[in-house]
């Protein structure tokens, strides 16, 4: 550790006016300003998901707008860091990229990394490490929307090894967050298939051996005959079994905000004394979990393999076979 020195966001960034920036301010930039196409601009949907950066969900500013903010401009290898919100999301735009830049939302601000201390994707990771997010959230104003300011941004420590460590870890971690996006888009077109069949076979009734089937009336329109309609009741169990965490015993609660589209959050773990009173449901593998708040949100999600110390929350329907 003896090449490892202390520096500040000031101390690694870029000689340039504009290395460490905010968005723009007030009502310089807002919904009235996006159109369909011209300089995108990176709002919280593009960090904290899978990978680095996310194209996806993107809005636009013409470039006539983004001409007139180059003070809040963000550009390939930039590292993005959420000011206001979700204090914490991190992200690095990559290099090769669809689009020469980028302006900031308002509640994001960026840090164009001097190359020659320090390797852009290395802080990006060490801002993404538990002492840099601990300090992050400490620093974190809490009047109002959360946020942290520019001048606090540019005062936080980071441990750096030598340039060339920097180069070596950031590949090692790059090459392996690859992967994982990679197996992602993956499970993505998987997805995709288990939909197509899933709509040709039982929406569509276009299954194996389906042109001899005979189409009969139901409740819910033509199905084929032999098909049965039964309530949900029937066919699974419904919140058949719960309990109340003891107050001696971590738990880890599973809610709404753990939840999107067949997607799951691993809850984080919580002193039982601490648990909400909702917390009730008692999970186990195989379970389906679905939201019975804002169901418009379609949150439900298949548990695979929770641990014995899941709970989850009232506010959500659990259901397994019978």
């Amino acid at each position: 550790m003896s090449e490892w020195r202390e520096v500040s966001i000031d101390d690694i960034a870029a000689p340039d006016r504009y290395a460490v920036v905010g968005g723009p301010f007030g009502s310089a930039l807002g919904r009235n300003d996006y159109v369909s196409e011209g300089v995108p601009v990176i709002r919280g949907a593009q960090l904290g998901g899978p990978g680095a950066f996310s194209h996806d969900e993107l809005v636009f500013v013409a470039e006539e707008k983004a001409d007139r903010h180059l003070g809040n401009l963000a550009y390939p290898g930039d590292v993005v860091v959420t000011q206001r919100g979700t204090v914490g999301q991190i992200g690095r735009i990559p290099n090769d990229g669809p689009y020469p830049r980028y302006l900031l939302s308002q509640s994001q601000m960026k840090l164009t990394v001097d190359s020659s201390q320090a390797n852009a994707r290395f802080i990006y990771y060490a801002l993404l490490a538990p002492g840099a997010q601990q300090s992050l959230h400490g620093s974190t104003m809490s009047a109002g929307v959360p946020h942290i300011n520019l001048a606090t941004f540019r005062e936080l420590k980071l441990g750096l090894p030598s340039l060339s460590t920097q180069r070596s870890v950031a590949e090692v971690l790059g090459a392996i967050d690859d992967l994982i996006e990679n197996n992602r888009r993956r499970i993505e077109l998987l997805e995709q298939v288990a939909q197509a069949i899933y709509r040709e076979w039982f929406v569509h009734f276009r299954y194996p051996g389906h042109e001899n089937a005979i189409i009969v009336d139901s409740p819910l329109g033509p199905i084929p005959e032999g098909w049965r309609v039964k309530p949900l009741g029937e066919v699974a169990n419904i919140n058949v079994e719960s309990r109340r965490p003891a107050p001696d015993k971590a738990i880890r609660y599973l809610d709404i905000s753990g939840l999107g589209d067949r997607q799951l959050a691993t809850p984080s773990q919580i002193p039982g004394e601490e648990a909400p009173a909702r917390a009730r449901r008692v999970v186990h593998p195989g379970d389906i979990v679905w939201s019975m708040v804002r169901p418009s949100r379609r949150a439900h999600a298949l548990l695979v393999d929770p641990a014995d110390d899941w709970i989850a929350s009232t506010g959500l329907i659990v259901l397994f076979r019978c």
